[in-house]
């Protein structure tokens, strides 16, 4: 090999070496600001996380997450932010200790101080139901004018008497598309249009003994208006949340659910409720 190669692949080594430190260090001030609490913007997802013990820089994206960290100095945080909305995914905290008998009273404390960081207000938040065990778990749906959203929940889990995270599915821009609660489509009328189309799908073979056994209002997101096309699509739909049946001792199984628009009578969506 000649002395103009060796300089060349000397050159080269050189520089293969020098992109490789600066990508160490480039990585390793990332982590050290990663698990100091720094907060890590995320564009490409539309996050913000939030690892570590958070200090002040947290107060620049969330005055009142700041709040929140104070009220629990020394702990482990792990929070995920929607950055669109600024609200909060998900937290876990380690460790926070709350006994099982606390647990409801807790949820219910901490969403009267902390439910805007979620982008909602308390008067949103209903108690669902507590699951008991050695994990347990306190759930919360959310409401428009006490009308639950479906497929909302604002969840606190708890292990070993420690509360281990915080999860939700919550909406806070429902309100704005939502703004009137009181129906069109009256409940008779949506049981009906219910079961003239589960007739229509069965093509006569059902019996004419279909019953709605539940007939419910409720509020329905956008990604569950399966039956809608989408020029017509709605961020979200007031419907009529509907069983259809037959009373399986004389008649077999049968079993719908039903969306139906309460303001247009539109079908919303529709599945089986019995699992083969």
């Amino acid at each position: 090999m000649d002395k103009r190669n060796l300089y060349i692949n000397h050159y080269w080594s050189k520089l293969v070496f020098f992109i490789t430190f600066l990508i160490f260090i480039n990585v390793h001030a990332y982590d050290q600001s990663y698990f100091e609490g720094k907060p890590y913007i995320d564009d490409a997802n539309g996050k913000v996380y939030i690892f570590g013990s958070p200090d002040e820089s947290v107060e620049k994206i969330k005055p009142s997450l700041f709040e929140l960290i104070k009220r629990y100095p020394g702990k482990n945080w792990r929070i995920i932010l929607q950055r669109n909305y600024n609200y909060i995914e998900s937290i876990d905290i380690h460790p926070l200790n709350i006994k099982e008998q606390e647990a409801k009273n807790f949820s219910m404390e901490f969403i009267q101080a902390f439910s805007h960081l979620f982008g909602i207000n308390p008067t949103e938040i209903s108690y669902s139901t507590k699951i008991s065990g050695k994990r347990f778990s306190t759930r919360f749906f959310q409401n428009i004018n006490n009308i639950p959203i479906v497929h909302s929940f604002l969840g606190f889990h708890f292990e070993d008497d420690g509360l281990v995270s915080i999860s939700s599915r919550l909406y806070p821009n429902a309100k704005r598309f939502i703004t009137d609660t009181i129906p069109k489509i009256t409940e008779e009328q949506a049981c009906e249009i219910a079961c003239k189309d589960a007739y229509k799908m069965e093509k006569g073979r059902l019996p004419p003994y279909l019953e709605c056994s539940k007939c419910e209002l409720a509020i329905v997101p956008k990604k569950y208006a399966t039956f809608v096309s989408d020029e017509k699509q709605k961020d979200f739909y007031l419907v009529w949340q509907i069983d259809v049946g037959l009373d399986p001792q004389k008649y077999g199984l049968f079993s719908y659910e039903y969306y139906i628009d309460a303001m247009t009578g539109e079908l919303i969506n529709k599945w089986s409720n019995i699992l083969y």
